[in-house]
């Protein structure tokens, strides 16, 4: 029963292992245009495991065209989200000063 439905049972320790040892990381479009919202040491711990894994990375090209031709655009808005957060706490401490 197990063998038909496998996907209603839970990997043994060892599988799990073995899956991480093995598998092949796809990652999705947005993981990688989150990389521009991250503080810097998150991107480097980010860039550390990418490069650990990177013989068993693999972006598909749907993946890589979507990253291009969004990634100016999250660059832009993630700049306006810090420029945003900076002016806010300047007008706090404007205010209790």
């Amino acid at each position: 029963m197990k063998d038909l439905f496998p996907g209603y049972y839970s990997p043994s320790k060892e599988e799990f292992s073995e899956l991480w040892q093995q598998c092949i990381f796809i990652f999705d479009t947005n993981v990688l245009l989150n990389f521009y919202e991250y503080h810097n040491q998150t991107r480097e711990e980010y860039l550390q495991v990418l490069e650990a894994i990177q013989e068993r990375l693999w972006i598909p090209h749907q993946v890589a065209l979507e990253y291009h031709r969004n990634r100016i655009d999250r660059i832009i808005q993630a700049e306006s989200k810090f420029d945003s957060a900076k002016k806010l706490l300047d007008k706090i401490i404007d205010d209790f000063i």
